[in-house]
């Protein structure tokens, strides 16, 4: 199974940027990296659809997490990364699918993906302030 070009590109960022702080298992940091951002791009679309479709199940789902829960949840998304980026060695494809890419592009790559990571850090407080939407309820 081959992930999207968009998760790909976003494995290959955090894998340059692991190199750029001199981490020898820059391929390891990358995959942690993803499981993280994947688990939290998915708790946004639970929350997101449960306000959207005014269906509680997500937001009462999340109210009684526990502890082992977001273990599970976390070692779960780890082994969907591990299968989508590293067995095999895919790493190695996906860093040279986009070692080649013009510097132009991916500046705007690199932005576009800090932008996202940061709307999915930061998301509970922009759906209060501009949707008026509180996820604390």
């Amino acid at each position: 199974m081959r992930p999207l070009k968009f998760y790909r590109y976003m494995f290959y960022l955090q894998y340059k940027f692991s190199r750029s702080l001199w981490d020898n298992d820059a391929q390891f940091s990358a995959l942690v990296g993803t499981a993280l951002t994947l688990m939290a791009q998915f708790v946004f679309l639970i929350v997101t659809l449960s306000y959207v479709l005014k269906f509680s199940f997500g937001i009462n789902l999340l109210k009684n997490v526990g502890p082992h829960h977001v273990l599970i949840c976390s070692f779960s998304f780890l082994g969907l990364s591990y299968l989508l980026f590293y067995k095999n060695n895919k790493w190695k494809a996906i860093i040279n699918e986009f070692r080649n890419l013009e510097e132009e592009n991916r500046n705007f790559h690199f932005f576009l993906y800090l932008f996202v990571c940061f709307f999915l850090a930061f998301y509970p407080i922009f759906f209060k302030i501009f949707l008026g939407i509180d996820l604390s309820n």
